[in-house]
């Protein structure tokens, strides 16, 4: 039964279509594949401490919601401009620039033939025609366009939107809910509960890490 279910998905015009594009653009679906692996990897995250914040009985009760808010739209916040910032990095456009302004000089008609010529010149490579080395420049060209894909996705998604952007859109927010909503509904000192609550929501992000 297990099989046959297995073989039926793998048949499937679904898995048939995502091997073309795969085919068709491996570093591009690899690149979208690890992007959405974080999001999924963040998305559960961002449930078990909301559901931690609610249920922790560390943080006095007045002060859970607060902090459980704060940990949904910094989950929120992190998922979409992962997203958004690695979609735009892996795209086709996006990645010629990046290769061009890398590798451009490397891979112009001129500079190939250059380096053909010297490479003639090593007694194991005498007589490689011309062509075949073009051809071994577009693979070398390929691969390197692949992995420079991978790469800049991943470094988009993990170090400047979830360390950089998030943060900077994160810690502004907190102190506006602060202000706007904790100081003012509270029997103590306004001030006093607000920045309690926002010492715990710091101390929880400095935590996490």
């Amino acid at each position: 039964m297990l099989t046959s279910a297995v073989r039926s998905i793998a048949n499937s015009k679904f898995i048939a279509n995502q091997s073309k594009k795969i085919g068709e653009d491996t570093a591009g679906y690899a690149a979208k594949f690890a992007i959405a692996s974080i999001c999924m990897k963040d998305g559960l995250g961002c449930y078990y401490y909301v559901t931690q914040s609610l249920k922790n009985e560390r943080i006095p009760e007045e002060k859970r919601k607060f902090v459980a808010a704060l940990d949904l739209s910094n989950g929120i916040l992190m998922i979409a401009t992962q997203l958004l910032l690695g979609a735009t990095i892996s795209s086709k456009k996006c990645q010629d620039k990046i290769k061009n302004k890398l590798f451009g000089n490397i891979l112009k008609e001129e500079n190939i033939k250059l380096a053909h010529e010297k490479l003639i010149k090593i007694k194991k490579f005498k007589g490689m025609p011309l062509e075949a080395f073009n051809r071994t420049m577009g693979g070398v060209s390929k691969y390197c366009t692949a992995g420079l894909s991978v790469i800049t996705s991943l470094v988009a998604a993990t170090v400047i939107a979830k360390r950089m952007i998030v943060p900077f859109i994160a810690t502004p927010l907190a102190s506006w809910y602060k202000e706007k909503y904790m100081d003012k509904n509270c029997n103590q000192p306004p001030r006093l509960i607000g920045q309690n609550c926002f010492d715990v929501y710091v101390a929880r992000r400095n935590i996490k890490g």
